[in-house]
């Protein structure tokens, strides 16, 4: 993607951090986003904040299926049902190349990563067509993941579309490809 057609984010992990798992922050590190875990939860129960620490969306891991999957909900109610789910996201194919199926109110994504298995790059399509690019880094403390979102994500849904690799990272840490502190 050419450097003028995008906006690109960070997402840096908070391994130290009790309860504030990530940030998420523009190009000039200004803090857009926090990320708090659930301590001591059966599955991963994540919430994304604002930078106001008003809750907008649930992460939570569904341990009754057989393939990898977590639902994202609308954090402003508190229920998580059906009625309130956003997204649906499931690792289908094989568990080494982290690919992830997302069925969702907004459409359906596919976030695959490119090249082989010891890649640390993805694509993130919506109804086929290419609209971020995830590059994952890894310093000796903590994960980086630079964030490439096209022009044509409006930014209302920046948002969401942080918040599906915050589950790449939920899926990569199950398989063994996070540092899942």
């Amino acid at each position: 993607m050419a450097s003028k057609e995008i906006r690109r984010f960070q997402i840096e992990e908070r391994p130290t951090s009790l309860d504030q798992k990530f940030s998420l922050m523009d190009e000039d590190d200004n803090c857009l986003y926090t990320v708090k875990s659930t301590f001591f939860a059966l599955g991963d129960k994540l919430t994304v904040m604002d930078s106001h620490g008003t809750e907008l969306y649930k992460i939570r891991q569904q341990l009754k299926h057989i393939h990898l999957t977590f639902h994202i909900y609308n954090a402003t109610t508190n229920d998580d049902d059906e009625e309130n789910k956003l997204a649906s996201v499931k690792q289908v194919g094989s568990p080494l190349k982290h690919t992830l199926e997302i069925h969702s109110i907004y459409g359906d994504y596919l976030m695959q990563r490119n090249g082989g298995m010891t890649s640390s790059e993805y694509t993130l399509s919506k109804d086929g067509i290419q609209i971020a690019e995830v590059k994952r880094k890894f310093p000796a403390f903590a994960e980086r993941y630079t964030v490439d979102i096209t022009e044509r994500v409006h930014e209302r849904d920046i948002p969401f579309i942080l918040t599906l690799v915050i589950t790449l990272w939920c899926a990569q840490r199950y398989r063994g490809q996070g540092s899942g502190n």
